[in-house]
């Protein structure tokens, strides 16, 4: 029988072991976001934590140009964790992105 501390620390060895692919470059990031999404699952982390992996999850999406999935995961660590200013960041970049591809044409024509 696996008890609550086996998958703590199952938890924590999969968000380490996704941080080492993260490392490993671009042709890892997927194995990342796996390690990541699984310690996820876990449910076994505390919110502060849950945030950080949320936040890392983000940044893999992002890298790839998940765009709509690195935004998700952003929001729900900011969810997690309102002062995660990481997360404040790529927030902000996609506001910014999209405020001015929203605006583009209006500038383009002058």
């Amino acid at each position: 029988m696996v008890g609550l501390y086996d998958i703590s620390v199952q938890s924590y060895f999969l968000q380490e072991k996704g941080n080492e692919f993260m490392k490993m470059g671009k042709n890892h990031y997927k194995d990342a976001i796996d390690c990541y999404t699984r310690a996820i699952q876990q449910k076994s982390m505390d919110t502060l934590n849950t945030a950080v992996l949320y936040a890392n999850r983000s940044q893999a999406h992002l890298l790839l140009g998940n765009y709509r999935r690195s935004l998700t995961d952003a929001q729900e660590a900011l969810k997690l964790n309102k002062s995660y200013v990481k997360v404040l960041t790529v927030i902000l970049s996609f506001s910014a992105v999209i405020f001015a591809w929203s605006h583009w044409p209006s500038w383009s024509s002058n």
